[in-house]
């Protein structure tokens, strides 16, 4: 399922949104946000072609980390917090992953 279209003049992407807010872990010490990538009842890895980009939204925060689907390893990750301190996140993390769909990496 695809959740968000972007397109410029070379054509377009299929951009599907995770979302989630700040959570502690089992230690309670450890925020994290921890993002499930998985698609469907089973939650496996999403086939290629399925979108182009991830966008995880960190709700509390928003910002969002964008990341091409080539570029996931795991069906779920945990990001610290403090990664989406980083006032250029959006528009670095946007550019790596457009580049990646667009084999330019």
């Amino acid at each position: 399922m695809v959740d968000m279209i972007a397109w410029d003049d070379v054509g377009y992407l299929r951009i599907q949104v995770k979302s989630c807010r700040i959570r502690h872990e089992s230690d309670k010490r450890t925020p994290t946000y921890h993002f499930n990538y998985g698609a469907g009842l089973k939650k496996k890895k999403a086939a290629r072609g399925s979108y182009d980009i991830i966008a995880s939204v960190a709700i509390d925060q928003r910002r969002v980390l964008y990341t091409a689907l080539d570029d996931v390893k795991a069906i779920s990750k945990r990001i610290n917090p403090r990664h989406f301190d980083d006032p250029d996140i959006e528009i670095d993390s946007w550019r790596n992953a457009l580049a990646v769909v667009r084999g330019d990496i």
